[in-house]
């Protein structure tokens, strides 16, 4: 499997529900988009920037999925902390009541 031929779910904690994407390349993206309006200072905007964005950013992930099973990097907001999450999605043959909904490629927002 190809690192970007992978599909995750992907969340920000207290900001968005989780999102599925059947690429890591399309799921990097539509976090940073997400991350890129947040209220962050200055250093951690850089820091997401260059994590979710680098040339290496698919393979960098990929890499950390296979050893760790999941990503999750912590932020703070004014309201408090956020986790950033990024997991292997669920097989087609999970259980649909526990499974994340596919919303489309846009990470919805929670309410």
């Amino acid at each position: 499997m190809r690192n970007d031929d992978r599909p995750v779910t992907v969340e920000l904690s207290g900001i968005t529900e989780p999102a599925t994407f059947a690429r890591l390349s399309d799921a990097l993206a539509a976090l940073w988009e997400s991350m890129r309006v947040l209220p962050l200072d200055a250093f951690s905007a850089d820091c997401f920037h260059y994590y979710l964005t680098r040339p290496d950013a698919v393979q960098r992930v990929s890499e950390t999925l296979e050893h760790s099973g999941d990503l999750a990097l912590s932020f703070g907001l004014p309201d408090g902390p956020h986790v950033m999450h990024v997991r292997p999605a669920l097989p087609p043959d999970a259980d649909p009541v526990t499974a994340p909904a596919d919303p489309g490629g846009e990470l919805p927002v929670t309410t």
